[in-house]
């Protein structure tokens, strides 16, 4: 009786059957996230975008990145769905690189679109009109989304790219839709000397009068090298915060330039624009220029940036040479100055890896502190002329005077330009 109880009670409390198998829920992997690299991934290796997904981390194309990106959106459906684009964190703005970014872009470039889908605004193309925009204001975020026409804009990916070379590439885009040319460019020249080459057209009663001829005005199509070794439009005077302690006024860079530009025929295919590496001190005889000294090495050190600035897009031109009043004051400088001219033009066409560099050097018309020396030193500017190959050489003697009686008048600077440009040009 009892066994018969305990039984039945534990075919009651018994389960019957096998017991149940709990199958685990799988796991989902989480779609995958698209993120811009750091600045560390991208000098490593170049990677211009990664995927994060459930096999860790891969490097992918910027159009296997921008599959990813679709893949990971909703599907396409009858009507039109919202604009792609990353989450607002991984969004690539390009931000200006100082506490003025106004000096990177020329005016004039508002509006301007690169590859046709990003779009400059006045304030951050150096316009000065529209919003108001603080320093470290940024550029248009490059979006992988489409314009208001139905075309696709530059891949937000291609903006971590082109992040290093866009200050360059607008100036030299902007340079390039200015003069309605399809190349892109840029013919650079050194400019270095004494005060005639920095210019002092208008400056001669120890202060600038401001007068600006057409000939030296501003445009798009004509760069400097910055003091802080950036390209920006080029603006009397030339030699701002490079010439220190002198008070600057006009000088032959911009007319040279302007001249340049200006005929057309003579300028090599794909020339967009010109950019002008200012180098010259005033004051100086060629014994401060040899190799080794300040300025020499300022010089060098300022054309290889300039160059490298132009991210394989610059051709070094000529140098442009305008100095030797200060060699007139020594019988011994005076003497000398063939062979330091020599040595001068040997160590720039080496250090900058050119042998056949073109030299344009001006042949003085004035003397320093009213020097005894003066045609002693012309002789020798002609003999360098005729003693080593690839100079050339510009008479500045007939030129207008300034009341200083040592250097050239404005209307006399614009004069010299064009006399360089065409010394220049004969040789294409």
């Amino acid at each position: 009786m009892g066994d018969g109880r305990a039984s039945t009670i534990a075919s009651v409390v018994a389960p019957r059957g096998p017991p149940p198998v709990l199958v685990p829920r799988p796991v989902l992997a989480p779609p995958p996230v698209v993120r811009a690299p750091t600045w560390k991934e991208q000098r490593r290796g170049g990677v211009v975008a990664r995927v994060v997904g459930g096999n860790g981390l891969s490097s992918v194309t910027p159009a296997a990145a921008a599959r990813a990106a679709v893949r990971s959106s909703p599907r396409r459906s009858s009507r039109r769905r919202p604009d792609l684009a990353p989450p607002p964190s991984d969004v690539a703005h390009v931000a200006a690189s100082s506490s003025n970014s106004s000096s990177l872009f020329p005016r004039g470039t508002a509006g301007m679109t690169l590859d046709g889908g990003v779009a400059l605004d006045g304030d951050a193309a150096g316009g000065g009109g529209g919003a108001t925009r603080s320093p470290s204001s940024s550029l248009l975020p490059f979006q992988a989304n489409r314009g208001a026409r139905g075309r696709t804009t530059v891949g937000w990916a291609m903006a971590i790219m082109l992040q290093p070379v866009l200050p360059f590439l607008l100036l030299v885009l902007a340079a390039s839709a200015a003069a309605g040319l399809p190349g892109d460019r840029t013919l650079v020249f050194i400019l270095a000397g004494q005060s005639n080459m920095s210019g002092r057209g208008g400056a001669t009663s120890g202060t600038w009068d401001g007068v600006v001829p057409p000939e030296c005005a501003p445009s798009p199509r004509i760069l400097r090298l910055s003091p802080a070794l950036r390209w920006e439009e080029a603006r009397e005077p030339l030699h701002a915060g490079i010439d220190v302690g002198n008070v600057l006024g006009v000088g032959p860079g911009m007319p040279f330039a302007h001249a340049v530009l200006g005929t057309s025929g003579k300028v090599p295919p794909g020339a967009a624009a010109v950019g002008l590496v200012p180098c010259a001190q005033g004051g100086t005889p060629i014994a401060n220029w040899t190799r080794g000294t300040e300025l020499y090495e300022r010089m060098v050190t300022r054309a290889r940036a300039a160059l490298d600035g132009c991210h394989g897009r610059g051709e070094l031109a000529a140098m442009l040479w305008y100095q030797g009043e200060g060699d007139t004051m020594r019988r011994d400088d005076a003497e000398r100055y063939q062979g330091r001219m020599e040595a001068l033009v040997r160590d720039v066409r080496r250090d900058l890896g050119r042998p056949d560099l073109l030299v344009v050097q001006v042949g003085i018309a004035t003397a320093q502190y009213n020097g005894k020396f003066l045609d002693r030193v012309r002789e020798a500017q002609k003999a360098v002329t005729l003693a080593v190959p690839n100079i050339k050489y510009v008479d500045a003697m007939g030129l207008p005077i300034a009341s200083d009686n040592t250097h050239l008048t404005t209307q006399a600077q614009v004069q010299l330009g064009n006399m360089l440009a065409k010394s220049y040009l004969e040789t294409l």
